[in-house]
């Protein structure tokens, strides 16, 4: 009879640490559109909140532009969020339905943090989801805003990064 309650608490620590459900979260759709937005807005607390209560967080937001939380994050400069997220699983080099990635999303937004981040995670540097690769795009750019100072030196780290 001892060893049953000994096996009994037990179980119930284990089961409390890992959870009843081996690991696997329950994901709740509903929630995409509140956690892409909590990830732009770059509310940390709300993104993990969400999480908790079931979020997916590789799920593409209708009421958002068909993005992600990681590519909205990444846009916005949310590096927090960024990190999060990719501790959390999210695939770095995850494509939304229209072909972007976070790292295009924190080029375009011209979050060098970010980009470091994502390259240091590695994020693929020249794919090209049919607008040309990173770096094509960025020189576009920096020739459409020849005194911007953030373009050459996004430019100048994707370079290093073997970006072509």
């Amino acid at each position: 009879m001892r060893n049953f309650r000994v096996y009994g608490v037990i179980f119930i620590l284990i089961a409390g640490v890992i959870g009843f459900n081996g690991c696997k979260r329950t994901i709740n759709p509903a929630l995409t559109d509140q956690f892409v937005k909590a990830a732009y807005d770059g509310d940390l607390e709300k993104v993990k909140k969400l999480y908790d209560e079931g979020a997916d967080i590789n799920g593409e937001s209708k009421a958002n532009y068909d993005t992600t939380a990681l590519v909205t994050a990444a846009n916005s400069g949310k590096i927090e969020v960024v990190k999060f997220l990719l501790d959390k699983g999210v695939d770095v080099n995850q494509k939304t339905s229209g072909k972007s990635t976070a790292l295009s999303g924190a080029l375009l937004g011209g979050r060098t943090d970010v980009v470091k981040l994502l390259i240091e995670k590695k994020a693929d540097v020249n794919f090209d989801g049919g607008y040309g690769t990173p770096l094509q795009r960025v020189e576009g750019w920096a020739k459409d805003s020849p005194t911007s100072t953030t373009w050459p030196e996004l430019i100048e780290i994707l370079k290093k990064a073997g970006a072509k």
